[in-house]
């Protein structure tokens, strides 16, 4: 039986425990599975799970709170099982109101009560920065807003106001999840070869599916790449799986499964940072990094075979065309190497990280010229902003169709962060993220916070949500969220429990 020590400052808090084979049965596994195909159902537009999905949540309510927080919290971005037009509502708009909603009713416990001043000025600061840019303080409110949805922290502590709850439980519920994210991930590309069980796909490359009109192609020798917003969700359960349950060969080998289809070298590099760190354990820690150096040295050569070489350049009428490797292992890493060493020119940046260096460079080059590299240009909008002092053309794309385009939409986050708010407005949001790590940091699950937070932090540098999205925030807030439900009990401020 593998331990884990789990440190804390709080002397009131356990001081180790066993990690525990994860075993899930067919009753545990029965509700999460239902919702899942409600969700599915929505996104392939079937008018069962809309019916379906509200039965499931008011069930969940009653007799699990684990799942019901879980599936609101899927709910709220929809992590490509249901797209935003698929329902009424927005779901980051229902995120939003939720999230204000619970910070006005709950009582506030100076735990709480320190996060809410937090939040305003966060929120004070960002708000100045806006009056300075040209755009109008009106139209960027949808951008605040974004930054400001890690407010939905506060939904897990009412959603569980006057009852009991328990890491281990929620931590398992998780799994669960996770599980099924990654039997989707198999089905859809090994299987279905298309859009079933995740009929809403935000690549962009291929049109999603309904059930009337099914985009599935069964009979193919190759897996296609599924976009990885459902492997979001191991933000959280890399902390389980780090500090709380074994696995099965099996069970990892599902995982990696789900991780290899996604193709996302970010992603993985940022749930593999995460399970690390959540080790607690240095001598651990360096073991695992010399491994993890030499698998990616073996995985370098191999994607290398595959490939027959690394980035492939075609030249075509329209411009330079770069093709990532097949595992997009040593592309990425023959990329990172030409810039490490100045073996770089226009074209090198432009594909640097799969050609996010094309987004990156001409912003941050009007950013520089109109002197706004402190502040930042604000939260401008592809559709809503028409100041055409925004607006350049971007001659590094190869899609001349859409080489006119606002000097936002990075897919770099601490890119687009320094885009909108500029360096001083960097340096507040990760203030912010420290001084939540403060707050919660003697808490006997604070590695949660700390996981989940590094996850998207390092996947935001490929673009992946980062911390200023959605679907990474609502999940960091639920983090957030169980890490104090956690450790309510020994905290002033909430009613007791039974």
């Amino acid at each position: 039986m593998t331990t884990a020590v789990i440190e804390s400052t709080d002397r009131t808090a356990p001081v180790s425990a066993k990690k525990i084979p994860l075993r899930i049965s067919r009753e545990e596994l029965l509700w999460p599975l239902v919702f899942m195909l409600s969700m599915t159902m929505i996104g392939l537009k079937f008018p069962v799970g809309y019916l379906l999905a509200p039965v499931v949540l008011v069930n969940r309510f009653r007799h699990n709170r684990y799942d019901f927080i879980i599936m609101v919290t899927i709910m709220m971005d929809g992590y490509n099982l249901f797209g935003v037009d698929d329902i009424l509502i927005k779901p980051y708009n229902v995120a939003s109101v939720l999230s204000l909603c619970c910070l006005l009713v709950i009582r506030k416990a100076p735990v709480l009560k320190r996060i809410t001043a937090a939040l305003a000025v966060y929120l004070a600061v960002l708000l100045a920065i806006c009056s300075l840019s040209d755009e109008s303080v009106i139209s960027q409110i949808y951008g605040v807003r974004n930054y400001l949805l890690i407010a939905y922290l506060f939904f897990p502590i009412v959603a569980f106001s006057g009852t009991r709850f328990e890491m281990d439980v929620f931590l398992k519920r998780i799994m669960i999840f996770a599980f099924i994210f990654c039997w989707y991930y198999i089905i859809d590309s090994i299987v279905m070869g298309g859009f079933f069980m995740i009929p809403e796909d935000s690549t962009g490359w291929s049109d999603g599916s309904t059930f009337y009109s099914l985009n599935i192609h069964p009979i193919l020798n190759v897996f296609i790449r599924r976009w990885p917003l459902g492997l979001y969700i191991f933000g959280i359960a890399a902390y389980a799986m780090s500090r709380r349950f074994t696995l099965s060969r099996a069970q990892w080998l599902l995982v990696a499964a789900a991780f290899i289809i996604s193709r996302s070298f970010t992603v993985t590099v940022a749930f593999i940072v995460a399970y690390f760190i959540s080790q607690n354990n240095w001598r651990r820690l360096l073991q695992y990094f010399c491994a993890g150096i030499v698998g990616l040295v073996v995985m370098y050569f191999v994607d290398g075979i595959v490939s027959g070489g690394a980035t492939v350049v075609e030249e075509t009428e329209t411009g330079v065309v770069y093709h990532s490797s097949v595992l997009r292992v040593q592309s990425q890493v023959d990329q990172v190497i030409d810039l490490v060493t100045g073996n770089y020119d226009e074209e090198t940046l432009a594909a640097l990280g799969s050609t996010r260096g094309a987004q990156v460079v001409p912003k941050f080059e009007l950013l520089y010229d109109l002197g706004k590299q402190w502040t930042g240009l604000g939260f401008l909008d592809r559709e809503r902003t028409t100041n055409q002092k925004f607006v350049i053309e971007n001659e590094m794309y190869t899609d001349v169709e859409k080489s006119v385009e606002v000097a936002t939409g990075v897919e770099v986050v601490p890119a687009q962060i320094v885009l909108s708010v500029g360096y001083i407005g960097l340096v507040l949001h990760i203030l912010f993220f420290v001084y939540l790590w403060y707050v919660v940091r003697r808490m006997p699950d604070s590695g949660l916070f700390l996981c989940c937070t590094v996850f998207f932090a390092v996947a935001g540098i490929g673009g992946f949500a980062g911390l200023i999205e959605p679907p990474s925030l609502v999940l960091v807030g639920l983090a957030t969220g169980a890490v104090i439900l956690g450790a309510k009990d020994r905290l002033p401020g909430f009613v007791a429990t039974d």
